[in-house]
């Protein structure tokens, strides 16, 4: 079931948030965590390294508008970084592309093909973040973003009901029970609207990625692993 505000933990207020401070955002995460493995996973996602923190810092004001009230409403999202045979690795080992593409009435879209996997809420995700390398050997974003991005790293978020797009497969390599899975596309149109940040967003992916992942490592992570530890030693001393 979607829970209405635990999913727009740091999205503002004026976009229908609930915005907590680093601080209460540790200490709820440390609470759900000393009584279930599974269920602060679902916050984590949203709340760190998810589509809403990566539209609030790099979005244009059209994707806060369309996206954000959503996000803070109950609409799941999801984040695709690692590959099936790359890992979370968001640079050289990058597999996952998207090429370039004029339409016949001049407009550019990118054409997505990825294989990810091992991706939190990926099965019961609405919305979803990908990351990908931009192929334009060619060079013809640069007439459009001003600067070459083939090669380079993007962002962009698509709807679960995208043509070509899949999601699915539960898998349970911890033996949790947190909803993760996979995400897989095939030439999956893309439209420069749906990169986050639009076209300024282009080749962009590496920089948001990192600034980014600060809020998931050293926040919601951390305060997961404290909570599981104190509900670790309330019952192992319980029982000692």
């Amino acid at each position: 079931a979607k829970t209405e505000g635990y999913f727009g933990l740091i999205v503002p207020d004026k976009y229908g948030g609930n915005e907590m401070s680093k601080t209460g955002l540790s200490k709820l995460l440390q609470n759900l965590s000393s009584v279930s493995a599974s269920l602060p996973v679902h916050i984590m996602v949203p709340a760190s390294l998810g589509p809403a923190e990566l539209i609030y810092h790099y979005g244009t004001e059209e994707q806060k508008k369309f996206y954000l009230p959503r996000l803070a409403n109950g609409e799941i999202h999801c984040f695709g970084l690692t590959s099936l045979h790359a890992g979370s690795d968001a640079a050289g080992s990058m597999v996952d592309t998207a090429s370039v593409h004029k339409k016949g009435d001049g407009s550019v879209i990118l054409k997505l093909t990825c294989n990810k996997r091992y991706i939190t809420l990926a099965p019961v995700a609405d919305i979803i973040g990908v990351a990908f390398k931009i192929e334009d050997p060619e060079n013809i974003l640069e007439d459009i973003c001003g600067k070459k991005v083939h090669g380079e790293i993007t962002l962009a978020l698509l709807e679960k009901n995208t043509k070509g797009l899949k999601t699915g497969d539960y898998s349970d390599p911890l033996g949790v029970g947190f909803a993760n899975g996979t995400i897989e596309a095939k030439n999956v149109e893309v439209n420069m609207n749906q990169v986050i940040g639009d076209v300024n967003g282009l080749g962009e992916g590496w920089k948001f990625l990192m600034e980014a992942l600060a809020a998931g490592r050293g926040i919601a992570l951390p305060a997961g692993s404290a909570g599981s530890s104190k509900m670790l030693t309330n019952s192992v001393s319980a029982y000692a």
